[in-house]
This record gives C-alpha cells, sequence and structure tokens, in this order.
C-alpha cells in the first residue's frame, strides 16, 4: 500500500491464505506442497485483492520460493493461556513421535498483547527455532512481526 495500491472496493476483507494438514501420508512432499500453495495464492494476491497506483506497470511474475533446508528447530506460540488451547501440548507431542521433528517448544503469553508475543517470537529465533507457528492476537501487528522475522532470512 505504500507504493500506491488501495484495496479494490469488492476485495473480500477476510484473505484465505489456505489450511495446510501435515500428515503421514503427504510428509515426504510437504515443502512441495507449501510452495504450490503459496505460489498460487501469490500469483493472484494483487489482481484479487488491490488494484494498482494510476499509470503503474505491470507487477513482475513472482519465482517460487526456493525449498527451505534443514535442520529444523520447531516451536509453535498461541495467542493466550485459555482452555481452547489445551489439546495443543498432547497435539505437539504426538507430531513429535509421529513425524520425528525433535522436541517442539509450546510458549503461551499469559494475556492477548500482540507486544508480549513478538518477545517470545523474537526470543525463540534468537534460540535459532527456524520453524515457529503462531497465532497472532492482532492481524496488523502480527503481520508486521511476520514480516520482520521474513525479512530476516528466516524460511515462514
Amino acid at each position: 500500500m505504500s507504493q500506491g495500491y488501495t484495496w479494490k472496493k469488492d476485495a473480500p476483507w477476510f484473505i484465505d491464505s489456505g489450511t495446510f494438514l501435515i500428515n503421514k501420508d503427504n510428509l515426504a512432499t510437504v515443502e512441495k506442497d507449501m510452495a504450490k500453495l503459496t505460489s498460487d495464492m501469490v500469483k493472484t494476491w494483487k489482481d484479487k485483492y488491490f488494484d494498482p497506483p494510476a499509470g503503474a506497470a505491470p507487477a513482475p511474475t513472482t519465482a517460487a520460493a526456493a525449498p527451505m533446508k534443514g535442520p529444523f528447530k520447531y516451536a509453535f506460540v498461541g495467542a493466550m493461556v485459555h482452555p481452547y488451547y489445551n489439546p495443543i501440548p498432547g497435539a505437539l507431542k504426538d507430531a513429535e513421535r509421529d513425524f520425528n521433528t525433535g522436541p517442539i517448544e509450546w510458549q503461551m503469553p499469559q494475556k492477548f498483547d500482540q507486544n508480549v508475543q513478538n518477545v517470545m517470537i523474537d526470543g525463540l529465533v534468537a534460540k535459532g527455532y527456524n520453524l515457529i507457528g503462531f497465532q497472532v492476537a492482532d492481524p496488523v501487528a502480527g503481520n508486521v512481526e511476520m514480516k520482520k522475522v521474513v525479512d530476516q532470512a528466516f524460511p515462514s
């Protein structure tokens, strides 16, 4: 938007970034499948959601993302302490066992606050975690944190 793009008047406000379930059946192809999902979304992003600034040249096509390289350190950060998240520690233990991931770090902020969550995420990055899932407490501030992490050449 800083380059003069504006939201299309008929653009949906809910941006569906896709759902991706990793299981034993697709474990061998997960990197390729995730890259395709991302590539398909990026191809239509500007046309579906934004109007270009007046006189703008057509957007260049985006190259496919390079596959991520391991080894990986996994972590997940929830949005806040709440009974909704009670099943997650058990599910992460199941993932450790079923997918041989090694330990998956699980962290929860005490309150629904993106700044607190950002401190946790920054700490995980500093400790070398390179695959982090998190549910943002605030979609705008959460996207800022995600962009910062990605801009640090961190695989998203």
